[in-house]
């Protein structure tokens, strides 16, 4: 193969990348953003509600620390590994 042939394809193969990720993808992500439920500033946010039919569940955002504060009030997400933090989060503080 000649070095002219070598360099065409390479600029073709390099044409053929540029058009799928500036076409296609914008393509993508354009559809995803209109398949959002909602759309809002993720820093607007300072409480969230989870309703079921059997309990509710409320967290509300003080500074950038997330607390539980229905059914239970604490800290959640502070760094403790995964069930711990499931514990602590979902049942109250044992007497002592």
């Amino acid at each position: 193969m000649s070095l002219r042939k070598a360099v065409v394809m390479v600029t073709v193969l390099l044409a053929l990348g540029a058009y799928v990720y500036f076409v296609e993808f914008a393509r993508e992500r354009e559809e995803a953003e209109k398949k959002k439920l909602f759309t809002f500033d993720k820093e607007a946010v300072t409480a969230v509600t989870l309703t079921y039919p059997d309990r509710q569940i409320q967290l509300e955002k003080n500074g950038e620390q997330w607390r539980l504060t229905q059914p239970i009030q604490g800290r959640c997400g502070d760094g403790a590994k995964p069930r711990q933090r499931y514990r602590r989060c979902r049942s109250p503080p044992h007497p002592r």
